[in-house]
């Protein structure tokens, strides 16, 4: 072997750098410390009312920390706190207010129907009617007086009759208020004209006219008379309209049933409408046929 190629021999104090013994690493744990900067510190840069980083209490100006987590998971402390709302559960068909709804609309219609019985059992009709003949001695002028029962009034008069092929009406409202009102002829035949030919004065009760381009020998004048006593007694108008306005009332609930949330009742009320306009009637008409086939 030559002499060039023989290790070259080390040194008494040097050590392999792979050798690591506890005083290096002591040496390397102090170097690092030493290099490692401090955390960073808070730092207020502004602040409304500055009291130079102080606030009145002395203390700092965003006030000490304090501790939000405190081991309840259900409470944190300065957060507020919000109940779960429990579940409902899911209601099923509700047979109670189906019955309810489907019986009583007939209760309801049964009850009008016996108090307005009552109330027409006790009505008295304020129209009467009354046909008188009144007569002429040229045919054209008329004059005649009416006499209407105590506490009457003439509502309305209207005649017909008949000249050269022609038919001819006479007629007058009562116009409330004046003293007078107008009785008009009507040509109701060709070119329906209408012709005002004389006056209905309500002092006496007194008919006065002349026909215009006709003629008859007399004339059978129907009267249509107002008892206002009477009318004043009946009260029915008010018991009729409610009556009307049931199915309004029978929507208006069915309407409603649905919206709130009461779907039973709801569909009672449907049931009852059906019930009402087409099975009692069939029932109804089935029973007459039966009746009917047995007489």
């Amino acid at each position: 072997m030559a002499e060039d190629d023989a290790p070259t021999p080390i040194a008494g104090d040097e050590k392999p750098f792979f050798a690591i013994d506890a005083e290096d690493l002591a040496e390397a744990q102090s170097s690092d410390s030493a290099a490692t900067p401090p955390p960073p510190q808070p730092m207020m840069i502004g602040a409304l009312g500055d009291t130079g980083g102080q606030s009145a209490s002395g203390g700092q100006a965003w006030g000490a920390p304090t501790s939000q987590l405190t081991g309840d998971i259900t409470a944190f402390s300065g957060q507020q706190m919000f109940a779960i709302p429990p579940i409902q559960k899911k209601k099923g068909f509700e047979w109670g207010q189906f019955l309810l709804g489907l019986f009583v609309p007939f209760v309801v219609f049964a009850i009008f129907a016996v108090i307005l019985g009552v109330a027409e059992s006790n009505y008295e009709d304020p129209w009467r009617y009354e046909t008188i003949r009144a007569e002429s001695d040229d045919g054209v002028s008329y004059s005649l007086e009416i006499s209407p029962m105590p506490n009457e009034q003439v509502e309305y008069a209207w005649s017909e009759f008949e000249h050269e092929g022609n038919f001819y009406s006479i007629n007058f409202w009562t116009t409330h208020g004046t003293t007078t009102s107008t009785i008009y002829q009507t040509n109701q035949s060709g070119d329906w004209r209408e012709e005002a030919i004389g006056t209905f004065y309500q002092a006496n009760q007194t008919m006065a006219f002349e026909l215009d381009n006709a003629s008859a020998e007399f004339l059978m004048i129907e009267l249509e008379f107002l008892n206002t006593e009477i009318v004043g007694e009946n009260q029915n108008e008010l018991l009729e309209m409610g009556f009307c306005l049931l199915p309004i009332g029978w929507l208006v609930a069915t309407i409603a049933a649905f919206v709130k949330g009461k779907r039973s009742l709801g569909w009672g009320l449907l049931t009852s409408a059906f019930v009402g306009v087409f099975l009692l009637p069939l029932l109804a008409f089935l029973l007459l046929i039966l009746a009917l086939g047995t007489m």
